[in-house]
């Protein structure tokens, strides 16, 4: 798949899936490949208990100021459009009613999420006890 080529060609170490509903066994199925392909993926999975539009609007101010996008200037209309369609969705989404493209904002929120999980871990040099 797909997946599966990209997180072999970028040399991807660690990857989050939400296990809620089908992810458990996409996470397990694709995990399984990558590794079947000499791939280095660990594959970690989080199960979400957050409401999808709330985690969105909560995470929204973290990808805003820490994800860099793009610049128009360098955008190849032709070669690019899955980025762009991608971008669309995440900038389209609304606060206001529904949203019927949801996937695009919902994966910026868990990759947030996943980054701030990893934030905070602490070092302290001690004397030696001997």
């Amino acid at each position: 798949t797909r997946l599966v080529e990209n997180l072999l060609k970028h040399k991807t170490k660690m990857s989050r899936f939400e296990s809620n509903s089908a992810g458990g066994k996409i996470a397990e199925k694709v995990q399984k490949e990558v590794k079947s392909r000499g791939g280095i993926t660990k594959i970690q999975t989080k199960y979400s208990t957050a409401n999808k539009a709330t985690r969105i609007i909560v995470d929204s101010p973290f990808v805003k100021e820490r994800f860099l996008f793009k610049d128009n200037s360098v955008l190849k209309k032709n070669s690019e459009k899955e980025y762009l369609k991608a971008l669309g969705m995440l900038c389209g989404y609304t606060m206001a009613g529904k949203n019927a493209h949801d996937d695009v904002p919902d994966a910026f929120s868990m990759m947030a999420d996943f980054i701030q999980s990893l934030e905070g871990n602490e070092i302290t040099i001690g004397t030696r006890p001997y």
